[in-house]
């Protein structure tokens, strides 16, 4: 309902990704994304002119990050994962003065590190965040492994950018319907874990 300030502190940047923060922002909330560097196998070009601020992580130290989320003063920072150890002492940093959020699509598979990740959780992943947001209930299982509460847990990470595509069903959508009745959409990586 009133204007935010948003720090992200993401890894790799993707079209959704910026769909999502670009919609943020079209509700008056000012955005500071600090992100990885694009990867040179997927070299997207993105309009982040949405943003207050883009930071590219190989230009920032700790240090930099610290000083530029300060100044920014963000009520909400959103982290993706927690692989990055910056980020993770950034959201340390500001978790109890404002909610330090965990985005995490991982699902629980009990492997070794997992078990690790469970053990260390209280010490680490705990102390940096407050919530966890995760696409679904699959994820949600990991979080609650993770020492999370169910109050902690938001369900509904990732989204799309479904503007791009209805100029396709504009244009074709009843013929389509009247052709070919049936339909099937995956957009995705065809990945054993992702449950195709």
């Amino acid at each position: 309902n009133s204007k935010m300030k948003i720090t992200v502190l993401y890894s790799e940047i993707a079209e959704y990704t910026v769909a999502c923060l670009n919609q943020l922002a079209l509700i008056d909330n000012d955005i500071q994304l600090v992100h990885w560097p694009i990867n040179p196998e997927a070299p997207f070009k993105f309009d982040l002119s949405f943003c207050k601020a883009v930071i590219s992580r190989d230009s920032a130290t700790f240090y930099d990050l610290l000083d530029s989320v300060r100044k920014f003063n963000p009520d909400l920072i959103l982290c993706s994962g927690w692989m990055d150890k910056d980020y993770v002492k950034v959201c340390n940093h500001f978790k109890g003065d404002v909610p330090t959020i965990l985005s995490m699509d991982n699902h629980w598979e009990g492997s070794l590190k997992q078990h690790i990740a469970r053990l260390v959780s209280p010490f680490t992943i705990q102390k940096a965040f407050s919530h966890v947001f995760v696409p679904g209930h699959v994820q949600e299982n990991y979080a609650l492994k993770l020492g999370f509460d169910e109050k902690q847990i938001k369900l509904g990470f990732y989204s799309a950018d479904t503007s791009r595509f209805d100029h396709y069903f504009d244009e074709i959508g009843q013929k389509k319907l009247d052709d070919f009745p049936k339909r099937f959409l995956f957009l995705g990586r065809y990945v054993k874990h992702k449950g195709v």
